[in-house]
């Protein structure tokens, strides 16, 4: 209960933080003045996204003597505790990269806060929508003879690994067992939200240049 109501504190907190970054420097009217400064923007990016992160990432420490009190009652390890904290590290990275990426698409920073939170909470929910519908499918053509009877495929569980609930309850061995063969649901997490991690903010630091590299580029053959 504890590590499901700091999960949703990430979920309500972060988005808020990260997606008004760039976008308040736009209508402060200071982005410009960042920008022709010699600060380069992939600082300007990794520094306002750190440091956007930094206040959620006290609030995580200091819930730590919390777990202390914990393995009073018994149940869990200390290496569960410590997966549970890298699990929050990477959902922070996660989520703030997409909040940044955001403020840097939406110049308001209102409307950046919204459609953040809408992409983080629809990609979560909609993961696991997603695929008990591909599993319904799987049934009904199953009932009506168009696909050979067999046992149900895992591949549609996979999806389920993109929840951050269900990621983290898996941990515990709780919930919904969705593990594949002898992939770590763990690891599908933390891969799948490092690349989302990655991607989000390279395109954050390519969107913020005042000069494109490929437009500089072209600027130098001609």
């Amino acid at each position: 209960m504890l590590s499901v109501f700091q999960l949703g504190m990430i979920g309500f907190v972060v988005p808020g933080l990260t997606a008004g970054v760039i976008s308040g420097e736009r209508e402060r009217q200071t982005l410009s003045v960042l920008l022709t400064t010699n600060v380069s923007a992939t600082r300007l990016i990794l520094g306002k996204w750190l440091a956007s992160l930094s206040f959620m990432s006290f609030l995580v420490i200091a819930t730590i003597p919390l777990y202390a009190i914990v393995f009073l009652y018994g149940g869990i390890s200390p290496a569960q505790v410590i997966k549970v904290f890298g699990f929050y590290i990477i959902t922070m990275f996660g989520i703030g990269s997409i909040g940044v990426l955001m403020s840097t698409l939406i110049k308001r920073t209102g409307i950046s806060t919204v459609v953040t939170y809408a992409v983080v909470f629809g990609s979560a929910i909609g993961s696991s929508i997603l695929a008990e519908i591909i599993k319904e499918f799987i049934r009904y053509q199953r009932r009506t003879g168009n696909m050979p009877s067999a046992t149900m495929p895992d591949w549609p569980n996979l999806m389920h690994n993109f929840n951050p609930l269900f990621a983290m309850l898996n941990i515990f061995e709780e919930g919904p067992q969705i593990r594949i063969g002898n992939v770590d649901p763990y690891a599908v997490y933390c891969l799948f939200f490092g690349v989302i991690t990655l991607f989000c903010l390279l395109l954050s630091i390519y969107l913020i240049q005042p000069v494109k590299p490929r437009l500089r580029k072209v600027k130098e053959e001609q």
